[in-house]
């Protein structure tokens, strides 16, 4: 597949497009929260003794305020979602708390419940909307089990980022990028990425490049978040998103529809604190995480408002009001109505993103070019290969192959059935296909 040489490109991205960094999907992060001590750490080494990684570390301080959290989620999902028979192992495995091995054996249990995350956002939000009780859970008790969930998201999805980051193909996906920017004028804008991602590593790849390019007296090319973004480190000197333009740099457009872990929102003035190398969003699970100008105000008093992390959950009932997030999207909206081409990048175009599906229907152009990338084992043609091999009818093959609800069909759907090219070679494909100038 080729890209446009001239003229627009958005790309959109979704999971699919970290998977290749070692970012977990979205129907993967569940397991991930429940199987990270076996998988990750020993639990009975103090993280001050663990091998040095000071970005590990960091986020290991918060190891013993995910543990609760977890066993909170876990104890919820196995009294609803679990059989009585798994939930009388789970109940014996939990009950000694200095027993490691039959807490592993516990977590093991919850992950394999095969809960969808979508459908427990949306459990909590409902509940949470309509100020009801849930069963023996009380409207409180289901707000603390919400943000007992998104802190186990973000501790786990901030600790891979921090420690098993592959970034080969993000890299040299991010040169491209700027390359491609470095090609327009200054005041155009003839690329930008649209994310519908909470992790930060591309972004981080984009900055790398960008500081690497930008040594010396040259024009600099810097990345646009769409919104006056406050660093998180006062003492690093940057030029904020809505200036980059107006100082006459060169902008990349990277529009994060539904927040982002290197994020942090005063619940006071409503500042948003962004860290380019760092998921500051673990912060939040910490006692204190003030905003250092609401402290100055508030030194007085007994209370000082407190951060939290701008990210939308996978919920069919998403709350999108944030002002930043409104500019963001309407940024998005902007780019999507002026591209002539829009890649999708590992997007699987999933049914609880209708506002997402809006957007796109509102803005795209009858004459914009859709191409799609997505993994292999995305591909019709591999289910459809597998089941004729094993001599399956083509009815019946019809029928799983339906069943399935594979992306493909989605898209198809939604733009026409001649209009969308598609590509199962991931990003990775993409990138050699790029770097190769195809």
């Amino acid at each position: 597949m080729s890209d446009v040489k001239s003229g627009k490109t958005v790309y959109v991205l979704g999971a699919g497009a970290s998977k290749c960094a070692g970012l977990p999907l979205q129907s993967e992060i569940l397991s991930q929260v429940f199987r990270f001590k076996s998988k990750n750490i020993d639990g009975s080494v103090p993280f001050t003794e663990l091998p040095l990684n000071s970005a590990e570390q960091s986020i290991l301080q918060y190891l013993d305020v995910f543990d609760t959290c977890r066993e909170e989620l876990a104890n919820f999902l196995v009294y609803n979602y679990a059989s009585i028979s798994d939930s009388i192992k789970y109940n014996e495995y939990i009950t000694d708390k200095n027993d490691l091995d039959a807490r592993v054996k516990a977590f093991n249990l919850v992950a394999d419940l095969n809960v969808r995350l979508e459908d427990l956002f949306t459990l909590f939000d409902k509940i949470i909307a309509g100020r009801e009780h849930f069963k023996t859970f009380s409207l409180e008790q289901i707000i603390i089990m919400k943000d007992a969930l998104m802190n186990c998201i973000v501790f786990v999805l901030a600790y891979i980022s921090a420690t098993d980051y592959e970034s080969r193909h993000l890299s040299r996906f991010a040169k491209e990028i700027i390359k491609k920017r470095l090609s327009a004028k200054q005041r155009d804008d003839n690329v930008s990425i649209i994310s519908t991602n909470w992790d930060s590593v591309f972004e981080r790849e984009i900055v790398q490049q960008c500081n690497e390019y930008n040594c010396g007296e040259r024009q600099k090319v810097l990345l646009d978040l769409c919104f006056y973004d406050y660093t998180e480190d006062p003492t690093l000197l940057r030029i904020v998103s809505t200036h980059i333009k107006a100082k006459k740099h060169r902008n990349i457009k990277f529009l994060k529809l539904h927040g982002s872990l290197n994020w942090l929102i005063c619940s006071y003035c409503g500042r948003v604190f962004v860290d380019y190398y760092e998921d500051i969003a673990i912060k939040g699970l910490s006692n204190d995480c003030s905003c250092r100008y609401c402290k100055k105000m508030f030194k007085d008093t007994d209370t000082t408002p407190q951060r939290h992390n701008l990210i939308v959950s996978p919920t069919f009932i998403k709350d999108l009001d944030n002002l930043h997030l409104k500019n963001i999207w309407q940024n998005a909206f902007i780019d999507l109505t002026e591209a002539d081409q829009i890649i999708f990048i590992g997007y699987s175009f999933p049914v609880a993103d209708f506002e997402m599906q809006c957007l796109l229907k509102r803005a795209i152009k009858p004459n914009t070019k859709i191409n799609v990338i997505l993994h292999e084992s995305d591909d019709p043609n591999y289910y459809n290969l597998t089941l004729e091999k094993r001599k399956v009818s083509k009815k019946i093959r019809s029928e799983l192959y339906n069943r399935l609800a594979l992306p493909e069909s989605r898209y198809r759907s939604f733009f026409g059935e001649e209009r969308v090219s598609f590509t199962y070679k991931g990003l990775e494909g993409y990138v050699d296909e790029l770097a190769a100038g195809g």
